[in-house]
């Protein structure tokens, strides 16, 4: 599979860089950014407000993407589906609104693999209401320590949520999400899964949770726009988590009655042009094929992998454990950001240093690594130029 054609970056004049970022952002194909500029260039209006022709449209263009969500994650309901600026708020909303009023009895169970926006919300929480956090450890072959969780929810006293990532942005390692929710369900907890990783290259079932979140800059969508899954009823009676138009019935100076759901966690005006884009880059994603677009990436995956492994000075993070979309590695007696740097100059883009996850890297590795990450456009020739451009860097550091 090569879709390098859908996109206009990658086949400017005189491009030749290698992208292997994608866990940061993905690229953009420009049947997305032609449906943005759409937007812009006729019928650029606020939605849910004015009933001229041009906020109509705007509206049920907006509107119209919420069942290319549903269908796309397999939710029931469109007023499941809450548009959000992307993972980081979506999680941000569930700590702040369904955690409103926990307090030291109550606990939230991570995995050591989470990144900071699955972390820091609930330990600000704790800070303000007192709640308990508990960190499940990982494996040495990089799975979730299922026999810890058990371990640990039995000893909760009161409510309770598993917050986890499926696909982790600093190991590439799939979460056994299936075996989490059962545990939930067993002892009543409820479950938030990050799916920033996992919904580009997984297909989705949100029957194994009750929250989900998710960034569109990571499934070929714009930036700014991210979905919130809400399993109907957790949310419809929650104090919303920002104040101010569209999330209202009426307001008096006494008294505000807020909104139904969706649109009570969809304070002011939203990226109205992003959530049209992200439901251009959803209905690509789908034309394409969910299940073709994993078995692509677990191939160069599985062939990156292995051709990192052959080198002498480079130690991957858990080496002999499948990975999807990205793997993680160091270069020892080398910096990360030198590495990057000289890979740079090749034209192999790569991020480096801690991830946005850095209690595990500190944990597992103790200094900052190197990351290459995959989307639907990178090819074996991309990993091969990759390789050898790092071969080439290790001459040199």
């Amino acid at each position: 599979m090569n879709n390098k054609y859908d996109f206009q970056i990658l086949s400017a004049p005189n491009n030749g860089h290698v992208y292997l970022d994608s866990a940061a952002t993905s690229l953009t194909p420009k049947c997305v950014t032609d449906k943005i500029d759409e937007y812009y260039n006729c019928y650029n209006a606020n939605i849910h407000r004015g009933i001229h022709d041009w906020a109509e449209q705007a509206t049920e263009e907006y509107e119209g993407v919420r069942p290319v969500v549903r269908k796309f994650i397999g939710a029931n309901q469109d007023k499941e589906i809450v548009f959000t600026s992307g993972t980081t708020h979506g999680i941000n909303t569930i700590a702040n609104c369904f955690c409103a009023d926990w307090t030291i009895k109550d606990t939230v169970i991570l995995s050591e693999a989470e990144h900071h926006a699955n972390i820091v919300p609930w330990q600000q929480l704790k800070v303000r209401q007192g709640l308990t956090i508990e960190v499940i450890p990982l494996l040495p072959d990089g799975r979730l320590n299922l026999n810890q969780l058990h371990t640990v929810i039995q000893q909760v006293e009161g409510r309770c949520i598993i917050s986890m990532s499926v696909l982790p942005n600093a190991t590439g390692i799939t979460l056994d999400y299936r075996q989490v929710s059962e545990v939930a369900r067993d002892y009543g907890a409820t479950v938030l899964f990050d799916g920033a990783q996992s919904v580009p290259r997984v297909k989705t079932d949100v029957s194994y949770c009750d929250f989900l979140v998710f960034s569109g800059h990571k499934i070929y969508g714009p930036t700014g726009v991210g979905i919130l899954y809400a399993r109907d009823g957790f949310l419809d009676e929650m104090p919303p988590y920002m104040g101010g138009g569209d999330m209202i019935k009426s307001v008096r100076f006494d008294h505000t009655t807020y909104n139904d759901m969706p649109w009570r966690y969809e304070a002011g005006t939203t990226n109205i042009a992003g959530v049209i884009g992200l439901g251009a880059a959803l209905n690509w994603v789908q034309n394409i094929d969910i299940e073709k677009i994993y078995q692509h990436e677990k191939e160069i995956s599985d062939y990156a992998q292995k051709q990192l492994n052959k080198i002498n000075r480079v130690s991957v993070l858990y080496p002999d454990t499948e990975k999807l979309g990205l793997v993680v590695f160091t270069v020892n007696e080398a910096q990360s950001s030198d590495v990057a740097t000289l890979l740079n100059t090749q034209g192999i883009a790569v991020r480096s240093g801690y991830l946005c996850a850095e209690p595990i890297l500190v944990n597992q590795v103790g200094r900052g690594v190197l990351r290459a990450s995959f989307g639907i456009y990178t090819t074996q020739n991309d990993i091969d130029r990759f390789i050898n451009a790092l071969n080439k860097v290790m001459t040199v550091l």
